[in-house]
């Protein structure tokens, strides 16, 4: 009797110091970056991490796995255990690509990976062109189309993401020939734009303005639904006669499926923190994006899914004409 009191006083010691040593997280956590350094995105997930780690006590890491379209890190995050310490960072244009690119990856996505929290929406792009073509305008830009065809290269995060249908869709309403480079994440596009690769490309706020400072390249419109408080003098595509053209560029962090709830919440209640710290606010202030304020992580299902839809809208329109696009 005296043993077996004994023995589940023991158990019960060892289970409690069980659970406080599990207590999530107590241990470093690893967001893998589907795309390249230096792009908006990449931008945002490291300034998160800054503020992640005096949120939940742990270092926060962000690692970059660029390639196909986000399918490299995908497939990574997938096979790692589903507990937290190892999650998917990306770009709207790596799930929405997804829409087209579906045989691509090995399983579908969805049953892979749950959506934590988004963890900033914006910057808003523009298209910027190149100085060598001496193009200041975009009345400029389509007439100087129009007079070359085909000799004007755009640089796209990747083939059939949300950017490259924006492109396509306004270079079809504007009845121009405009050939295709896809990139790496919007870090490749400033790598082809540097380098005079590509001509002109859509490119966000954050990642394209110490090129327009440099003098580099020049804005002439932009995809936002209206002009940009620090380049008031950049049209919108519906001012300057495009309609319906240009979705909201949004990041957001995954786990893979099967992560326990209450992780899930630990996770979700920290980014949601992060996006009101005082980093993440200089960054959206200074890029001009802001942080969607939800109150659960159902809520951020809900919000993933109406901005897909806004995407399959693009992508039926854009993508038959995508298919049918010259590539250099």
């Amino acid at each position: 009797m005296k043993r077996s009191l004994l023995a589940l006083l023991a158990l019960a010691v060892s289970t409690g110091a069980g659970v406080a040593q599990d207590k999530f997280p107590s241990q470093p956590i690893r967001i893998v970056n589907a795309f390249a350094a230096g792009g908006a995105t990449d931008i945002t997930l490291r300034t998160a991490a800054e503020e992640l780690r005096d949120i939940l006590g742990v270092n926060v890491i962000v690692e970059n796995k660029p390639g196909a379209n986000g399918i490299i890190a995908m497939e990574d995050v997938s096979r790692k255990r589903a507990d937290g310490y190892t999650l998917l960072g990306g770009p709207s244009s790596m799930t929405s690509g997804l829409l087209s690119m579906k045989q691509k990856l090995s399983f579908k996505f969805e049953d892979k990976f749950t959506i934590i929290s988004p963890v900033g929406e914006g910057p808003p792009s523009m298209i910027l062109v190149r100085k060598e073509l001496g193009i200041k305008d975009w009345k400029s830009l389509v007439a100087y189309s129009k007079a070359n065809p085909g000799k004007i290269r755009y640089a796209s995060p990747g083939a059939l993401t949300g950017p490259h249908f924006d492109m396509v869709l306004v270079a079809d309403r504007a009845k121009v020939d405009w050939l295709h480079l896809p990139q790496k994440g919007g870090g490749g596009i400033l790598k082809a734009l540097t380098n005079a690769d590509a001509n002109i490309a859509l490119l966000n706020v954050a990642v394209g303005s110490p090129l327009i400072k440099s003098g580099e390249v020049f804005p002439v419109v932009t995809t936002f639904k209206s002009r940009i408080k620090a380049y008031p003098d950049v049209p919108t595509l519906d001012e300057v006669g495009i309609k319906n053209v240009g979705n909201t560029l949004w990041h957001a962090i995954w786990a893979p499926a099967g992560t326990p709830p209450e992780t899930m919440k630990v996770l979700f209640e920290a980014i949601q923190k992060a996006m009101k710290g005082p980093k993440m606010r200089a960054l959206f202030a200074k890029a001009e994006m802001w942080g969607p304020e939800l109150p659960s992580v159902d809520a951020s299902k809900a919000w993933y899914e109406g901005a897909m839809k806004n995407f399959i809208r693009t992508a039926n329109e854009a993508g038959p004409l995508a298919a049918k696009e010259g590539k250099k």
